[in-house]
């Protein structure tokens, strides 16, 4: 009898144990990768992604989106390191993958120390942190490097803030920061629009990337520069601020390679009443615009 006692115990205390541990996972679910107490980290919280859907992409603008000539197959890195917008990486993933473009991913250790000609032609660093660009990259030299032996470097928001010589942060007051990668030799500042707001961009008719299309666009802005170039750099201005007749889209040579910087994100697009970031070329992105630009680079 005591041994059946015993037996009936055991089960019991077991059948506690798994109860007690279903009760904690429910409760703790684990954090996500790279996050701390399940969080993940946004540079701009407030925003939400849309759900990834089956069907194909509404792109906007006219006309029809370019057909890629069979020359152009650039090989471009995409900045996911410390620092990076992850909504805007998602995009760019998303945009290259819709037009066929070869791709890859790079973290501050490859932008400090890798050898990024070996694997890409271009690279792009996206909205985020350019704070975070600075502190994290420790070379800064060997992006430099990349460009100056034929890479292209691509910068939208953060990333063309870190690329300037002179960031101006307009935000509570005025505030000169000194960035240390120094391929614009001009200043770029910002913000001076609301975030989100679509900027209306007037085109430049001299370019060839821009005929084939009307002379203003819209793109969204999220606390991107406007450009003040230097006499001591030649720069190309793709497109301009209606707001303020300033540079919004330049681009120069640098040694034996090119920059594209952009203040707005023509990548992405936005619902402003939702407050949902659409990263698959909707709500006002310019994918056909921004993929004639690419090809503009590779293939002029």
């Amino acid at each position: 009898m005591k041994k059946l006692l015993a037996f009936f115990l055991v089960i019991a205390l077991l059948l506690a144990c798994v109860i007690l541990a279903n009760s904690y996972w429910h409760i703790f679910p684990a954090s996500a990768p790279g996050s701390e107490n399940g969080e993940e980290e946004n540079p701009d919280s407030k925003v939400e992604e849309y759900p990834d859907s089956e069907a194909e992409p509404e792109l906007n603008g006219e006309p029809e989106e370019p057909a890629a000539p069979e020359e152009f197959s650039p090989r471009i890195g995409i900045y996911s390191g410390s620092g990076s917008w992850e909504e805007n990486v998602v995009a760019i993933i998303n945009f290259f993958e819709h037009y066929g473009i070869n791709y890859g991913t790079f973290d501050e250790q490859d932008a400090s120390f890798g050898d990024l000609g070996a694997s890409f032609d271009a690279i792009w660093f996206p909205g985020g942190f350019s704070e975070s660009y600075r502190h994290y990259i420790s070379n800064h030299d060997n992006l430099r490097a990349f460009v100056d032996e034929g890479g292209l470097f691509i910068g939208t928001c953060a990333g063309a803030y870190y690329a300037s010589d002179i960031m101006l942060w307009l935000d509570e007051g005025e505030k000169l920061l000194d960035y240390p990668l120094k391929l614009f030799a001009g200043r770029a500042v910002g913000p001076h629009m609301r975030w989100g707001e679509h900027a209306v961009l007037t085109l430049n008719p001299d370019l060839p990337v821009n005929e084939a299309f009307d002379q203003t666009i819209m793109a969204h802005y999220f606390d991107g520069p406007y450009f003040i170039p230097s006499d001591e750099q030649e720069v190309a201005v793709l497109a301009e601020y209606e707001s303020h007749e300033a540079p919004a889209i330049l681009s120069f040579d640098y040694g034996n390679g090119k920059v594209l910087l952009m203040g707005p994100h023509p990548e992405l697009g936005y619902e402003p009443a939702t407050g949902l970031i659409d990263t698959r070329g909707g709500a006002g992105a310019q994918w056909p615009w921004l993929y004639a630009v690419l090809q503009w680079f590779f293939t002029d």
